[in-house]
């Protein structure tokens, strides 16, 4: 947060208005109810707290194309499978550029772009084969944070969406990635599978990089 924005909570707190808070936590999670069986964490990197306290009975899939990717969790959940591999809209292999938590199968552009990252080449499948393969007890949550390859992502489940559950997606507002998605595109795409807008879980940002989104299946007891 910026030396401006901090004030401006300060000055606000004075007038009775509060920051409102992040919902990407267990709590939240758990009191929407949403009755997954199962977990797919895509983009794990350390881990994804929320989740694994949220649901810490189920299994989970943890996947992850970095070199060595199951050495860097830090946090787990009790019962998990790790994939070393990217998830596309179509197996294959892409040369990702490894930058730690920035880690890309993209080019950014200037506004995000850094450091140059050392690059290796990895295997790409999709959430319908890793379905296919490890059979995912449905109601299955997908949790999507793999740095403006989301709605590439997103392509590559038809098959299984009807045992879908929640998604939840990082989903880019700005021009972080060369030839990425505008936030418009992947709501749109969104619907377009069977999957509504219900809510942004993080704090509201004055200019937004990313909003990290959840998606609920058309028609949810929770739209109504």
């Amino acid at each position: 947060m910026s030396v401006f924005e901090t004030e401006f909570h300060k000055f606000a707190a004075r007038f009775g208005y509060t920051r409102q808070a992040e919902l990407f936590n267990p709590f939240y999670l758990q009191g929407l109810q949403l009755g997954p069986n199962s977990i797919i964490d895509v983009g794990v990197r350390q881990g994804t707290k929320p989740l694994y306290h949220a649901y810490p009975e189920l299994d989970f899939l943890l996947i992850d194309p970095q070199a060595g990717g199951e050495d860097v969790l830090r946090l787990k959940p009790e019962k998990y499978k790790f994939i070393n591999k990217a998830i596309g809209r179509a197996p294959g292999r892409m040369e990702i550029s490894d930058d730690d938590a920035k880690s890309t199968l993209l080019k950014r552009t200037s506004l995000t772009g850094g450091a140059d990252a050392k690059t290796y080449t990895v295997d790409v499948t999709t959430l319908d084969a890793v379905i296919d393969e490890y059979k995912p007890k449905p109601k299955i949550g997908i949790k999507l944070d793999i740095e403006g390859f989301e709605m590439d992502a997103i392509e590559g489940l038809d098959k299984h969406l009807p045992d879908v559950a929640f998604i939840i997606a990082e989903v880019s507002v700005r021009e972080r990635f060369e030839g990425g998605y505008t936030f418009s595109q992947m709501i749109t795409r969104m619907q377009e599978k069977g999957f509504w807008f219900y809510n942004i879980m993080n704090y509201l940002q004055r200019r937004p990089l990313f909003y990290d989104v959840l998606f609920l299946p058309a028609g949810h007891p929770l739209f109504k």
